[in-house]
């Protein structure tokens, strides 16, 4: 049975947004509240571009509707699969371990 997070932890996460990387400071944030997955994908640079390149390499993400120019970072701070889906429909767990 997971115990509950204190207010203290969960507020000691939100503090270190003020200083620090973003991406890990979500992580550790996510990490807090439960959600923990080691599926994900670090993209290096972490650019609009690189993530075009990534997922869309046919380039049918409208750039400028998507505001790209504007993008300073593309961190994925987890990854949902058909594992934690299936896992949560079923009633289980879907954030757990990791």
């Amino acid at each position: 049975m997971d115990t509950p997070v204190s207010k203290e932890k969960i507020q000691d996460a939100l503090k270190a947004f003020a200083s620090g990387n973003l991406r890990d400071n979500a992580r550790r944030l996510f990490n807090t509240l439960g959600y923990r997955s080691e599926k994900r994908i670090d993209l290096s640079p972490n650019t609009g571009e690189a993530f075009l390149d990534q997922f869309d390499p046919e380039r049918k993400l409208n750039a400028k509707n998507a505001l790209l120019d504007y993008w300073r970072s593309v961190d994925l701070l987890f990854q949902l699969t058909s594992d934690e889906i299936n896992q949560a429909m079923q009633g289980r767990p879907a954030f757990s371990g990791g």
